[in-house]
């Protein structure tokens, strides 16, 4: 049986794994800054890894929510607030306050992602000007693919803002 404490576990691991992906955007974007382009694919590589693992923690976030739910007398596809309200003391507040801040980290997310793939297709744009002139080590397509996954990004966070502000949270 899955206990509200666990579900809390699975908020706040969501919440540190959306800090995680900022991280990784702030590495991509610093060295992106400094001119040193040709570590824009591995930064790719890890920003997607970090998407994955924020997926994952959303998954067990839903289903830890619905067995809750389940446990508690209602539907698998309550909301996350109708979990709250019957859960009980301590953990209605506490869990509250663990949807409040995934939420804020959503936005901060998205906010940042949309920032940083303005700069990424500046940079791609700046680079295909520059034509046969692209530092060692780096190609166009690098840039590109960059910008795709700062795009992907930017969709996840907003499905799962949707998503728990459905669940008004």
């Amino acid at each position: 049986m899955t206990t509200p404490q666990q579900l809390t576990i699975s908020l706040a691991q969501e919440r540190r794994s959306l800090d995680f992906l900022v991280f990784k955007l702030e590495v991509q974007k610093l060295l992106l800054e400094s001119g040193a382009l040709w570590w824009t694919k591995e930064t790719t590589a890890e920003i997607e890894s970090a998407v994955s693992e924020v997926q994952s923690c959303a998954r067990t976030r839903q289903r830890r929510t619905a067995a809750v739910a389940s446990s508690n007398g209602l539907p698998e596809g309550a909301p996350l607030v109708a979990v709250i309200g019957v859960v009980g003391d301590p953990w209605d507040g506490i869990l509250s306050q663990s949807c409040l801040a995934l939420s804020a980290a959503l936005g901060g997310v998205e906010s940042f992602a949309a920032e940083h793939v303005e700069r990424l297709v500046r940079s791609t744009a700046a680079l295909a000007e520059r034509g046969a002139e692209t530092p060692p080590g780096l190609e166009v397509h690098d840039l590109e693919d960059a910008v795709g996954t700062v795009r992907l990004v930017t969709e996840l966070c907003g499905q799962l803002s949707s998503e728990l502000s459905a669940q008004r949270c």
